[in-house]
């Protein structure tokens, strides 16, 4: 939870990447290593990124490269944003997304709407349940645990297209394949806790 700022204590005892059973495997070494770059080196981890999405290019047809920010953790500081910032603008044909609760601390929302701007990258205020609202005019994602009644967070947004994420149920289908998380500003997303 270093890196999340804004996470409900709902958020932090149900997040999958806090999980040690061993059923998940996730490589902590690797996530410790990056961090420590993004804290202390951020501009640097921005370059080394950048060289990554450029070689990552090569190989894609078309050369276009779709970047889930943060499969684990969460924007922690302004100078992180930047960073993110900076890539998006610096590639503007590659595609960016990424689902925050960092929008929960209000310091932290100027910078995270000029990233919300962009218009390569897609963000989200994630919520569940204990959350109040987002701020207007932001996509959200909405948490539910279908295990504990009353805890729906699928709150009704009048106008708002509102899909389950359809990786969750549908055999075959990944986020490349999909696409409604990359595409600009077309509605919500619904995930089950994992």
């Amino acid at each position: 939870m270093r890196t999340c700022p804004g996470a409900s204590d709902w958020c932090a005892k149900n997040c999958y990447n806090g999980d040690t059973s061993g059923e998940v495997d996730f490589n902590r070494p690797l996530w410790f290593a990056n961090e420590r770059h993004a804290r202390e080196d951020p501009e640097g981890l921005g370059r080394l990124l950048l060289l990554q999405l450029a070689d990552a290019a090569k190989s894609a047809t078309p050369p276009v490269v779709a970047v889930r920010v943060h499969s684990s953790g969460d924007f922690f500081g302004d100078r992180y944003v930047a960073m993110w910032r900076d890539i998006a603008d610096a590639v503007p044909q590659h595609l960016f997304w990424a689902y925050t609760r960092s929008w929960a601390i209000p310091g932290m929302l100027p910078a995270l709407d000029e990233l919300r701007q962009m218009p390569n990258f897609q963000l989200f205020a994630s919520v569940d349940h204990t959350m109040g609202d987002p701020p207007d005019g932001w996509r959200v994602s909405r948490v539910r645990d279908p295990r504990t009644p009353g805890t729906d967070a699928e709150g009704p947004r009048p106008k708002v297209r509102q899909i389950a994420c359809p990786e969750e149920y549908r055999e075959g289908i990944d986020c490349a394949k999909c696409r409604f998380c990359l595409l600009p500003r077309i509605g919500d997303v619904i995930f089950n806790v994992h």
